[in-house]
């Protein structure tokens, strides 16, 4: 098995946009638990509670490529719709840079330095 079918992967961001505040993550887990994935999904507006029915929460990716150092597959472009009778809020994030853990303590040190 590889190093990248070993680890779960994580898709998380935070966002504040004049009086709304989001938090979500897409979370994908290990073979050894089916790959099952979790959305996590909060909106506030002027800091009150919005939406966070993560049941509601619909989550889509685009222009996807494989991550050069994990081998994973890295979205520019996620969207969570949350979705809750009439009501409907889109929130859209485009990857700027990819975070990666370390593959060995000995990089992690090096590059903290």
């Amino acid at each position: 098995m590889s190093h990248a079918d070993a680890d779960a992967q994580l898709v998380l961001a935070r966002a504040k946009a004049g009086p709304y505040t989001v938090i979500t993550s897409h979370i994908t887990a290990t073979k050894a638990y089916g790959y099952e994935t979790q959305i996590v999904y909060m909106l506030a507006k002027d800091e009150e509670m919005i939406a966070d029915n993560d049941a509601r929460v619909a989550f889509e990716i685009e222009r996807v490529a494989t991550d050069g150092k994990t081998g994973k597959p890295v979205a520019d472009i996620t969207r969570y719709t949350y979705r809750d009778g009439d009501t409907r809020y889109v929130v859209t994030f485009e990857r700027q840079k990819t975070f990666c853990k370390p593959s060995s303590p000995s990089e992690h040190l090096s590059s903290s330095a």
